[in-house]
Protein backbone atom coordinates (compact mmCIF):
# COMPACT_ATOMS: atom_id res chain seq x y z
CA UNK A 1 0.00 0.00 0.00
CA UNK A 2 1.75 3.33 -1.03
CA UNK A 3 0.33 6.40 0.59
CA UNK A 4 0.65 9.88 -0.73
CA UNK A 5 1.54 12.62 2.01
CA UNK A 6 0.22 16.02 2.03
CA UNK A 7 2.09 19.46 3.53
CA UNK A 8 5.63 20.59 2.20
CA UNK A 9 7.12 17.19 0.11
CA UNK A 10 10.41 19.64 -0.70
CA UNK A 11 11.47 20.57 2.51
CA UNK A 12 14.30 18.15 4.81
CA UNK A 13 12.25 15.65 7.24
CA UNK A 14 9.09 15.26 5.26
CA UNK A 15 7.98 11.88 2.77
CA UNK A 16 6.24 12.48 0.07
CA UNK A 17 5.27 8.54 0.05
CA UNK A 18 4.85 6.19 3.04
CA UNK A 19 4.60 2.69 2.25
CA UNK A 20 2.63 0.44 5.03
CA UNK A 21 4.49 -2.58 5.24
CA UNK A 22 2.22 -5.81 7.28
CA UNK A 23 4.46 -8.28 8.19
CA UNK A 24 2.17 -10.11 10.26
CA UNK A 25 -1.84 -10.79 11.52
CA UNK A 26 -3.52 -11.18 14.39
CA UNK A 27 -6.72 -13.83 13.16
CA UNK A 28 -7.99 -14.21 9.81
CA UNK A 29 -5.04 -15.40 7.92
CA UNK A 30 -6.51 -15.11 4.46
CA UNK A 31 -6.58 -11.48 4.75
CA UNK A 32 -6.15 -8.05 6.35
CA UNK A 33 -8.57 -5.33 7.34
CA UNK A 34 -8.25 -1.70 8.76
CA UNK A 35 -11.12 1.15 9.06
CA UNK A 36 -8.71 3.70 8.43
CA UNK A 37 -5.60 5.07 8.57
CA UNK A 38 -4.21 8.26 9.72
CA UNK A 39 -1.05 10.06 9.43
CA UNK A 40 -0.37 13.04 11.14
CA UNK A 41 1.90 15.45 11.90
CA UNK A 42 1.83 15.79 15.85
CA UNK A 43 4.30 16.85 18.58
CA UNK A 44 4.41 18.08 21.75
CA UNK A 45 2.20 20.76 22.79
CA UNK A 46 3.60 23.66 23.73
CA UNK A 47 0.70 24.99 24.98
CA UNK A 48 0.41 24.69 29.02
CA UNK A 49 -0.76 26.31 32.49
CA UNK A 50 1.93 28.74 32.33
CA UNK A 51 1.20 29.82 28.80
CA UNK A 52 0.03 33.45 28.51
CA UNK A 53 -3.60 33.81 27.19
CA UNK A 54 -5.96 36.80 25.80
CA UNK A 55 -9.43 37.09 24.87
CA UNK A 56 -11.67 39.40 22.98
CA UNK A 57 -14.43 38.85 25.93
CA UNK A 58 -15.90 36.91 28.82
CA UNK A 59 -18.54 35.74 30.42
CA UNK A 60 -17.21 36.07 33.62
CA UNK A 61 -14.30 34.87 36.41
CA UNK A 62 -13.62 31.75 35.99
CA UNK A 63 -14.46 30.97 32.04
CA UNK A 64 -11.44 33.07 31.06
CA UNK A 65 -8.72 31.88 28.01
CA UNK A 66 -6.97 30.97 31.09
CA UNK A 67 -8.57 27.73 30.90
CA UNK A 68 -8.17 26.88 27.36
CA UNK A 69 -4.51 25.98 28.62
CA UNK A 70 -5.24 24.19 31.92
CA UNK A 71 -5.03 20.57 30.92
CA UNK A 72 -8.42 19.80 31.60
CA UNK A 73 -10.14 19.05 29.16
CA UNK A 74 -13.71 17.82 29.74
CA UNK A 75 -14.72 19.48 33.29
CA UNK A 76 -17.75 21.13 33.42
CA UNK A 77 -16.50 24.08 34.38
CA UNK A 78 -13.12 24.55 32.18
CA UNK A 79 -13.94 26.08 29.58
CA UNK A 80 -13.55 29.84 28.35
CA UNK A 81 -16.63 31.48 27.19
CA UNK A 82 -17.55 34.86 25.34
CA UNK A 83 -19.57 37.34 26.82
CA UNK A 84 -23.50 36.62 26.64
CA UNK A 85 -25.11 37.98 23.62
CA UNK A 86 -21.89 39.76 22.36
CA UNK A 87 -21.74 40.21 17.86
CA UNK A 88 -18.84 37.97 16.39
CA UNK A 89 -15.96 38.38 15.94
CA UNK A 90 -14.70 36.68 19.21
CA UNK A 91 -11.23 35.32 19.91
CA UNK A 92 -9.02 34.13 22.48
CA UNK A 93 -5.19 34.22 21.72
CA UNK A 94 -2.24 32.68 23.35
CA UNK A 95 1.29 32.88 23.82
CA UNK A 96 2.72 29.20 24.39
CA UNK A 97 6.16 29.66 25.78
CA UNK A 98 6.87 33.85 25.64
CA UNK A 99 9.20 32.77 22.85
CA UNK A 100 9.16 32.71 18.95
CA UNK A 101 7.88 29.03 18.21
CA UNK A 102 6.49 27.25 15.68
CA UNK A 103 3.23 25.61 15.53
CA UNK A 104 2.51 22.72 13.10
CA UNK A 105 -1.05 21.85 14.45
CA UNK A 106 -3.91 23.41 16.31
CA UNK A 107 -6.41 21.10 18.81
CA UNK A 108 -9.61 22.83 19.78
CA UNK A 109 -11.47 21.15 21.80
CA UNK A 110 -15.54 22.10 21.94
CA UNK A 111 -17.25 22.89 25.13
CA UNK A 112 -18.37 19.86 26.51
CA UNK A 113 -21.78 20.16 26.74
CA UNK A 114 -22.89 22.14 24.14
CA UNK A 115 -20.82 21.50 20.29
CA UNK A 116 -23.00 24.50 19.23
CA UNK A 117 -20.86 26.99 20.80
CA UNK A 118 -18.05 25.53 18.76
CA UNK A 119 -16.45 27.57 15.75
CA UNK A 120 -17.86 26.87 12.27
CA UNK A 121 -16.18 29.75 10.22
CA UNK A 122 -12.54 30.50 12.11
CA UNK A 123 -8.96 31.89 11.11
CA UNK A 124 -5.73 30.74 12.90
CA UNK A 125 -3.80 33.83 13.28
CA UNK A 126 -0.05 34.63 14.44
CA UNK A 127 1.90 37.72 15.68
CA UNK A 128 5.54 38.97 16.38
CA UNK A 129 4.45 41.45 18.83
CA UNK A 130 1.07 40.96 19.60
CA UNK A 131 -0.70 43.66 18.07
CA UNK A 132 -0.23 43.08 14.30
CA UNK A 133 -1.65 39.80 13.56
CA UNK A 134 -1.26 37.48 10.13
CA UNK A 135 -3.55 35.11 9.21
CA UNK A 136 -2.26 31.99 9.18
CA UNK A 137 -5.17 29.22 7.69
CA UNK A 138 -8.78 30.43 7.45
CA UNK A 139 -11.59 27.33 8.05
CA UNK A 140 -15.26 28.18 6.86
CA UNK A 141 -17.93 25.60 7.31
CA UNK A 142 -16.49 23.52 9.72
CA UNK A 143 -19.10 21.13 11.11
CA UNK A 144 -19.58 17.82 13.23
CA UNK A 145 -18.25 18.39 16.15
CA UNK A 146 -18.90 16.28 19.05
CA UNK A 147 -18.63 16.87 23.11
CA UNK A 148 -15.08 16.37 24.49
CA UNK A 149 -13.68 15.14 21.28
CA UNK A 150 -10.98 17.70 19.50
CA UNK A 151 -10.97 18.81 15.88
CA UNK A 152 -7.43 18.67 14.33
CA UNK A 153 -5.86 21.68 11.67
CA UNK A 154 -2.65 21.85 10.38
CA UNK A 155 -1.43 24.96 10.24
CA UNK A 156 2.19 25.09 8.63
CA UNK A 157 3.87 28.12 9.14
CA UNK A 158 6.67 30.46 10.14
CA UNK A 159 7.54 31.37 13.83
CA UNK A 160 5.21 33.82 16.02
CA UNK A 161 5.50 34.34 19.34
CA UNK A 162 1.09 34.41 20.04
CA UNK A 163 -1.03 32.33 17.89
CA UNK A 164 -4.94 33.33 17.69
CA UNK A 165 -8.02 31.90 16.60
CA UNK A 166 -10.41 34.58 15.37
CA UNK A 167 -14.00 33.43 15.75
CA UNK A 168 -16.64 34.60 13.08
CA UNK A 169 -19.30 32.41 13.17
CA UNK A 170 -20.33 29.47 15.78
CA UNK A 171 -22.36 26.07 15.02
CA UNK A 172 -25.36 28.08 15.98
CA UNK A 173 -25.84 28.63 19.50
CA UNK A 174 -27.44 32.43 19.87
CA UNK A 175 -26.08 33.70 23.20
CA UNK A 176 -22.01 32.90 23.40
CA UNK A 177 -19.11 31.03 22.09
CA UNK A 178 -16.71 28.50 24.43
CA UNK A 179 -14.07 25.98 24.14
CA UNK A 180 -12.76 23.97 26.45
CA UNK A 181 -8.80 23.28 25.10
CA UNK A 182 -6.59 24.47 22.93
CA UNK A 183 -3.41 22.84 22.16
CA UNK A 184 -0.58 23.78 19.80
CA UNK A 185 1.63 20.77 18.82
CA UNK A 186 5.22 21.52 17.64
CA UNK A 187 7.74 19.25 15.99
CA UNK A 188 10.93 20.87 15.77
Amino acid sequence: VLFRSVGKPDMPGYWRDYRLYITARAGDPNYTAMNELEFRIGGVDVSSPSSVTNHSTTSGAGFGSDKLVDNDFTGSNTRWSSDLNVPFPQWVSVSPTGSLVRVEEILIWPYGTSPTRAPMDFIVQGTLDGSTWVDICAYTGVLGWTADTPKTFSILNDLYKYFRVYITANMGAADYTALAEIELLNID
